[in-house]
Parts: C-alpha cells; sequence; structure tokens
C-alpha cells in the first residue's frame, strides 16, 4: 500500500470519528506536508520558526487546537532509528500549526499527541522491525514531554492492515469513550 492511500484511510477512519467541532486534515494525493512551528510564524520568516511537518492533524476548530498529529514513515530509510527519534524530537519542540497562507500562531498544540506510524516488512528475515520495536520502547522512557503535548506513540506494524489496527487500538485506549464509536479502520477494503 502507497504511503497516500495509509494516510488517505487513517484520516477516512478519523473522520468518521471525530466529534462536531473537530476536522481532519491531510492532502495525501497532493503529499502536502502541514508545517508545525515553534512560536509565531512571522510574513516572509516561516522558516525560521518551522521545525517539523505532518501528514495528517486532527484539529479543533472551536478552540483553535492541535489534538493530534500523525507521520507516516513509509520508506526504508524513514523506519530506521535516527530518523524516528529525529521525527519525535523535531516535533516535540512545535508549538503550533499555521496554514500555509496564514501567519501568527495559528492552531496551538494543548495537550496533542504525537503518533508515528511505520510500516517494516518482516520479509526476509529482516531484523528491522524488532529493531525498530526495541528502539521505540527504550526511547519512550528517554522522551520528555513538553506541556503542550500528552504523548508520544508509536504504531509500528508489518504491513497496512496491522498499522490501521495499531492506530485504531491506541486512539481507543488514549481517548475517552464515548468519542470513538464502534467501527473498524479497515471495513472499506
Amino acid at each position: 500500500m502507497e504511503h497516500f492511500e495509509i494516510v488517505s484511510e487513517l484520516h477516512r477512519w478519523l473522520d468518521e470519528h471525530k466529534q462536531p467541532d473537530e476536522r481532519v486534515v491531510s492532502e495525501p494525493h497532493e503529499r502536502a506536508r502541514f508545517e508545525l512551528f515553534m512560536g509565531e510564524k512571522r510574513k516572509r520568516r516561516g522558516r525560521s520558526n518551522h521545525v517539523s511537518s505532518a501528514d495528517l492533524l486532527l484539529l479543533n476548530e472551536r478552540q483553535r487546537t492541535v489534538q493530534l498529529i500523525v507521520e507516516v514513515e513509509r520508506s526504508a530509510s524513514g523506519t530506521r532509528p535516527k530518523p524516528i527519534a529525529g521525527d519525535v524530537t523535531a516535533t516535540l519542540l512545535a508549538t503550533n500549526y499555521t496554514p500555509s497562507e496564514e501567519y501568527g500562531t495559528g492552531y496551538r498544540l494543548q495537550e496533542a499527541l504525537l503518533v508515528i506510524v511505520a510500516l517494516v516488512s518482516d520479509k526476509d528475515a529482516s531484523q528491522k522491525r524488532p529493531q525498530l520495536l526495541a528502539v521505540t520502547e527504550n526511547l519512550r522512557p528517554l522522551i520528555c514531554l513538553p506541556p503542550q503535548f500528552r504523548g508520544v506513540e508509536f504504531c509500528i506494524a508489518k504491513d497496512a492492515e496491522e498499522a490501521f489496527q495499531q492506530f485504531e487500538e491506541l486512539l481507543r485506549r488514549a481517548t475517552p469513550a464515548p468519542q470513538y464509536r464502534s467501527s473498524s479502520l479497515c471495513s472499506s477494503g
């Protein structure tokens, strides 16, 4: 399954389970990235505060906050320990998401949950998946969450179906009921 298909499916599931004042943001077909900033994004100086990008965001429109940040790693280079640790560290520096044509602070991060989804196959007796699982487990106790985050979670899966199952279970655990209704992420095929 291609990167954009994974992001599209995660978007679809979140869109079905979101609250009325929430909005899911992703543009998987256009390969858009949603830029996260440390401090205010200033006109003609936005790059100086840009610290990370995400594939998918869950926004609370009423409160103008980011509730969920999802980064999907699919390439072999993106599923190595160093890029995963780098994604986590850079994202934890962010304080807001500001859309492309806007300036200022946009949507502030407040009790945001960061989820890294990584697909690592087990084919040909590869050791990549066990390595990444061990790295993420050892990384967890080292993460010092800034006040704008409530957690960092990892979905390390051998294929898209397993990633969807882990993602759904993770959000059901991380979100108080009855926010997410019973429905399978993989039900559309």
